[in-house]
């Protein structure tokens, strides 16, 4: 997948666009991670960190500045810095819990939970 950044600078009208290629592992659907904790990053070291994303298999989302094919809800990171309590494993789980911050707007709006529902949200 990638990821188009754009940064801006503040003192100029310039700009700079880059690309960031990430590799991802395999996607699993929220629905089955509910199921089975074991599909869950490891509690392992070499595991505590990492990038995650929330999103919509299959699904195209209009945006401001056109259409997103990715489907992508929300992008995380996991086990950043000396707070061992943010390891990886434990955001993502935190997903599967509906207890994460970016469900926020999904609990409160009928109309996202039509559009996204929750047996097809899938994070990576």
């Amino acid at each position: 997948m990638r990821l188009f950044i754009r940064t801006a600078c503040s003192t100029t009208i310039a700009s700079r666009s880059f690309s960031l290629n990430l590799d991802w592992n395999r996607p699993y659907l929220l629905a089955d991670l509910e199921r089975n904790y074991e599909l869950l990053p490891s509690t392992r070291t070499s595991e505590w960190s990492g990038v995650y994303r929330l999103f919509a298999p299959d699904t195209v989302i209009e945006r401001a500045c056109g259409a997103d094919a990715t489907g992508t809800l929300y992008i995380g990171k996991g086990g950043a810095g000396g707070r061992k309590w943010s390891i990886l494993r434990n955001r993502v789980m935190k997903l599967v819990q509906r207890e994460h911050n970016a469900l926020d707007h999904w609990h409160v709006s009928n109309r996202v939970q039509q559009r996204f529902p929750w047996t097809g949200l899938a994070v990576q």
